[in-house]
């Protein structure tokens, strides 16, 4: 624990120690005013970023529109078909 003479910047409450050393000791928030500013959690619920082009695929040639990445080399794409047969 780190010891000091700190006040919470949105309540002016003070906070004689942190778990941690501040690097900027004017951003220190106290307990109760952390938990009423963080921001909420997600709900579990991921979006996933799908990415749009012409490709082909690289063992059957079947054209591939949609991946769920951004292909870092064209030649080595594959199909969901190819895909699914070489896992």
């Amino acid at each position: 624990m780190y010891s000091g003479d700190w006040s919470c910047q949105d309540c002016s409450t003070a906070i004689t120690s942190l778990p941690f050393e501040p690097k900027d000791p004017s951003t220190i928030s106290c307990r109760e005013c952390h938990s009423k500013n963080k921001p909420a959690r997600s709900s579990g619920t991921r979006v996933q970023r799908i990415y749009c082009g012409d490709w082909k695929c690289c063992q059957c040639n079947a054209a591939v529109d949609e991946l769920p990445f951004k292909p870092l080399d064209p030649e080595t794409i594959a199909c969901r078909d190819c895909h699914s047969k070489n896992k």
